[in-house]
């Protein structure tokens, strides 16, 4: 046992550092290369709701694009409390310089939640920020008594957009989020800009990020470390 015991010790340092060099590699992944949807615009609060989705009927809203790399748009259906299961068509257009269609989805209103965010996703948009942006939603096969409407607001909450009916502008705006998709640390020159303080300085922003990844790091060496010594007991 002994024996076992100081070979432990001779190559715990190296398992040590190997593990540590993981999880930092692991880390550095998740914050500086790996994208997560990053919230651009969020319009709310909800009043009313729009007209049903069926027949002729067609619901929308511009917006201007805030970044690159548009991805996902989250609205709140109402499905009336009840079961429907039609095929509702998702639009997603640039109009600058001309209408062009950039994404269409097929959503069936059985996976739709009532009265929640429901999040369309869709391939990252390039060269858009800035850009007039719009999407629709309709369903020529709904019904009436099988059909769902969006949340909006009935006054204009929104300066750079507008709620369409039919494609045509009417007072009011739909309650949507946008978002991105960027790497965690894209999002640093955003928090800077937005605070002052400690806030709206990088270095002390960075420095606070790589305190924290080293404080976890340390905490894994010891978790692992607990669970190597209660695997193989009397290691010391």
């Amino acid at each position: 046992m002994k024996q076992g015991t100081d070979g432990f010790r001779l190559t715990w340092p190296v398992i040590r550092m190997g593990f540590l060099f993981l999880f930092l590699l692991f880390q550095a992944y998740f914050i500086l290369i790996r994208k997560h949807d990053c919230l651009d615009l969020d319009i709310f609060p909800n009043t009313v709701v729009t007209p049903a989705l069926f027949g002729g009927n067609v619901v929308g809203q511009s917006f201007i694009a805030q970044r690159d790399g548009i991805a996902r748009i989250d609205v709140i259906f109402t499905t009336y409390q009840r079961k429907n299961d039609r095929d509702i068509i998702f639009r997603l257009f640039e109009h600058a310089p001309r209408r062009r269609l950039l994404v269409e989805k097929v959503i069936n209103a059985a996976t739709i939640p009532d009265n929640v965010y429901f999040s369309i996703c869709f391939p990252a948009q390039k060269n858009v920020r800035h850009k007039k942006l719009s999407f629709e939603f309709l369903s020529q096969s709904s019904t009436l008594d099988n059909c769902v409407a969006l949340w909006m607001n009935a006054e204009n909450i929104y300066s750079q957009g507008s709620y369409h009916f039919k494609r045509n502008p009417e007072k009011g705006d739909l309650i949507f989020r946008v978002y991105s998709r960027h790497p965690i640390v894209t999002e640093l020159g955003r928090i800077v800009h937005a605070h002052q303080g400690f806030f709206g300085s990088r270095i002390a922003l960075s420095a606070l990020i790589v305190l924290l990844e080293v404080v976890q790091g340390l905490l894994f060496l010891r978790l692992f470390h607990f669970i190597y010594k209660s695997l193989r007991p009397g290691l010391g």
